[in-house]
């Protein structure tokens, strides 16, 4: 009888069978259920990925199809043989709001941006000549400019920043004044790079100068900074048709007190702006010509210029949340009547 097994044994046999079989089938649907929704997870995230990248790269491409409009308007202002100089009445300065060229609808994003004249600002690379000395009339418009709104420095605060600042370029490691900072300076400081002795690459590097505090290299309450007012772009000339006033005041000769100096620059860029005045801006003289009541002002005839060849572009981009930022500068050369406009410097965020 031991060989056989009672009927309520081999029930609790099938019912264990079945327990053990229930328990495999949950842990498969457990392990099935856990790995699809990791599949969909890493679906997820790679669509998100994929998307990301799509809106950049959409982003980027506006923000060159931008560039390469600011090219073309810059090369067409050059071709034409009435526009001899350069001003904000043109049709570049309009850039995105012109009208010569036929702009598509975007359908995947929008882009705002504007097209400025480097040539307008203070060169500061001209501070110092090969040598390592000043060359006067730039440090005397420098001068005048960090003297006046929105800077007002002393004459003290002044050489605070100009000694420093020529130390940087000049050559040698001698301080220039009791103000002055050589490598040794920096280096005491741990600061990287330390006193190039040349000229700056970038405008960035003033905020590395003994000297030049963020608001004046950023500015502050909304009014611009160092930042706004220079650039290392230039080729040495003031363009006075798109130079903005804090630079035009400072251009004015010594002699002229900062109130002349500031009504004159208000008055010029109210005169340059009306657009029957605007074939008047190929003389460099027209402030003292056609201009009433400042037959006295005198600007440095080797550094005022009307005439530009290198510009600069900021655009942003948005296609989706992705926001594109790019600022780049362009230089237009000119040689056997044809014209090149080629990117200079590129930076995009």
């Amino acid at each position: 009888m031991d060989r056989f097994h009672r009927p309520e044994e081999k029930t609790a046999s099938c019912s264990r069978e079945k327990g053990s079989i229930l328990i495999v089938v949950l842990l498969i649907i457990s392990l099935l259920v856990v790995t699809v929704f990791e599949s969909m997870r890493s679906m997820q995230v790679e669509s998100a990925s994929s998307k990301l990248f799509q809106t950049s790269f959409q982003g980027r491409s506006l923000a060159r199809s931008g560039v390469a409009l600011a090219r073309y308007l810059l090369a067409q202002d050059a071709l034409d043989p009435d526009a001899a100089f350069d001003h904000y009445g043109e049709t570049w300065a309009a850039f995105l709001d012109q009208d010569e060229v036929s702009l598509p609808e975007m359908q995947t994003g929008e882009m705002n941006g504007t097209l400025r004249d480097e040539a307008g600002k203070f060169p500061i690379n001209e501070l110092v000549d090969d040598s390592g000395e000043y060359q006067p009339a730039y440090r005397k418009i420098l001068s005048r400019l960090l003297a006046q709104e929105p800077f007002g420095l002393d004459p003290m605060e002044v050489d605070q920043v100009l000694q420093p600042l020529k130390d940087w370029m000049d050559p040698d490691d001698l301080p220039s004044g009791e103000f002055g900072a050589e490598r040794d300076f920096y280096a005491e400081r741990g600061a990287s790079p330390i006193c190039p002795n040349g000229p700056l690459q970038a405008l960035s590097e003033l905020r590395l100068l003994k000297g030049v505090g963020s608001s004046l290299y950023a500015g502050k309450e909304g009014k611009p900074g160092l930042r706004d007012l220079c650039t290392v772009h230039s080729q040495g000339t003031i363009n006075i048709n798109t130079a903005p006033r804090e630079i035009l005041a400072a251009m004015v000769q010594e002699g002229l007190g900062p109130d002349t100096a500031r009504d004159f620059a208000d008055d010029a860029v109210r005169f340059r702006s009306e657009e029957q005045h605007y074939d008047f801006l190929g003389e460099t003289d027209w402030y003292r010509n056609r201009m009433a009541g400042y037959n006295d002002v005198q600007l440095p005839a080797h550094v005022a210029a009307v005439q530009s060849d290198v510009f600069s572009v900021r655009l942003k981009a948005r296609t989706g949340s992705k926001i594109t930022s790019l600022f780049c500068v362009l230089r237009r050369e000119r040689e056997d009547k044809k014209i090149r406009v080629r990117a200079v410097y590129k930076d995009v965020l």
